[in-house]
């Protein structure tokens, strides 16, 4: 919603906030254990954490819409469908935790994001400030 009103920095600290859930969500299910034991569940869980990835995607988009669009390809998604989206009420199918079906196909996604080393970062900090 906040896209929508123009706030961007709420909205910004609001996808960091979904991005920091998925990434505690995999932490504490670790699913690398869980396989040793206990096949299916990993599968669950692997499965809850692609399908956050996709809906990450969605509400990114605006912000970063290549790597929305890699995660889309990674994901065996049509990345045409990703504006689209975006604009729909995550209640509905565009935040839908269940939309992969068990056995889709994955690509290789590379990297999303390149490190920043220290060298770049003061670059970075020297251009736009802190």
């Amino acid at each position: 919603r906040d896209y929508f009103d123009l706030k961007f920095r709420s909205a910004l600290r609001k996808i960091r906030e979904l991005w920091c859930l998925g990434n505690e969500f995999i932490s504490r299910a670790e699913p690398w254990k869980v396989a040793k034991t206990n096949l299916p569940e990993a599968g669950g869980i692997l499965a809850a954490c692609l399908n956050l990835m996709r809906v990450m995607a969605i509400v990114s988009f605006p912000v970063i819409p290549e790597t929305s669009e890699k995660i889309f390809e990674y994901l065996g998604l049509d990345k045409k469908d990703l504006a689209q989206l975006n604009s729909e009420d995550l209640g509905g199918q565009a935040g839908s935790l269940n939309y992969l079906k068990p056995g889709q196909d994955l690509s290789d996604i590379g990297l999303l994001f390149e490190k920043i080393s220290p060298e770049q970062e003061a670059e970075l900090v020297e251009r736009f400030g802190v």
